[in-house]
């Protein structure tokens, strides 16, 4: 069981998913299945009666819409990345720290149970291979500041931090949000302040720097091989 962390703009979800994609080619002899905390609250937000009105409560209803009843990710980024707002951000970042954990507890079991058979559509899982080794991987921001240190420690094998160039970071985060590049550059000097690699240490067993540089794919994919090989020895 593996967490994958860093800042924002790092390229978790890009490792993750090319991570996955290896597997399905069946490049790395290991079924891959991942679960991002993004999903987690998506499903939080917009499956969980009691957390809806806690969230209405702290950001407003119209976070929701009144028709299909689902939230809207962009106004909640509005709202809570907006420089002012940090009791806001803060009740809000509070109320999925208590949930969270609780899921991702949910998903390990489930998948531990599971066999590492599934149909052709499935696609978190590599259809070719054999052998029922399968890597769980939970995909989270800053996951120590997140998860904290007591559950890592007891549910984790193996922490991969992805770390980037600020500047590449700021770019990758400015053009996906729409978000100003200086306050995207002040969040992520931040968390850099707050959380580096050195926390992990000693807390789980298994710890592993990827430098992401997605503009070399190919050197991304054969760092992911190594690092596969490595978990699974």
């Amino acid at each position: 069981v593996c967490v994958v962390t860093g800042s924002i703009g790092a390229g978790k979800s890009t490792l993750c998913n090319l991570w996955r994609e290896l597997s399905q080619q069946a490049q790395i002899d290991v079924g891959v299945v991942i679960l991002g905390v993004d999903d987690i609250a998506r499903t939080i937000r917009d499956e969980d009666e009691e957390a809806k009105i806690k969230i209405k409560n702290i950001l407003g209803p119209e976070v929701y819409d009144s028709n299909s009843g689902k939230s809207d990710p962009q106004r909640i980024k509005n709202i809570i990345f907006h420089k002012q707002n940090y009791q806001q951000r803060a009740e809000y970042s509070s109320l999925f720290k208590d949930l969270t954990p609780k899921k991702i507890l949910e998903f390990i079991a489930r998948e531990k149970e599971t066999k590492n058979e599934r149909s052709n559509n499935n696609n978190n899982y590599n259809s070719i291979n054999n052998n029922n080794k399968k890597v769980i991987v939970i995909e989270c921001f800053l996951a120590m500041q997140y998860l904290g240190e007591k559950f890592l420690k007891e549910n984790f094998d193996c922490v991969v931090w992805v770390e980037c160039e600020v500047e590449k970071s700021v770019e990758r985060v400015a053009r996906g949000r729409g978000q100003e590049r200086e306050e995207v550059r002040r969040r992520i000097e931040e968390h850099r302040n707050k959380e580096d690699v050195s926390r992990y240490e000693g807390v789980v067993e298994n710890v592993i720097i990827i430098e992401n540089d997605e503009d070399d794919v190919t050197f991304l994919k054969e760092k992911i091989k190594k690092l596969t090989n490595q978990i699974m020895k």
